[in-house]
């Protein structure tokens, strides 16, 4: 009975020392966790990336409709 209940301490120490390094792990992915939102937080919006898009299509487009008009305004050509 004394060798069934030593193994059984023994089994036990090495689960505490599992669930010891689990603990360890989950600390660390929680933190990682917390960074990663942090950083996609930063992250610019769908709207913002739209809108800029829109408007740099709108300068393009406005350029090449009114380059030739601006270049002989402008004393260019």
């Amino acid at each position: 009975m004394e060798a069934r209940v030593a193994v059984l301490e023994t089994h036990m120490a090495h689960v505490r020392e599992d669930v010891g390094t689990l603990k360890t792990n989950v600390q660390a992915l929680l933190i990682d966790s917390g960074r990663l939102q942090e950083r996609v937080a930063a992250l610019p919006s769908k709207g913002f990336i739209v809108s800029a898009v829109v408007g740099m299509g709108a300068v393009l487009g406005a350029v090449t409709l009114f380059g030739p008009t601006l270049a002989h305004i402008l004393g260019l050509k």
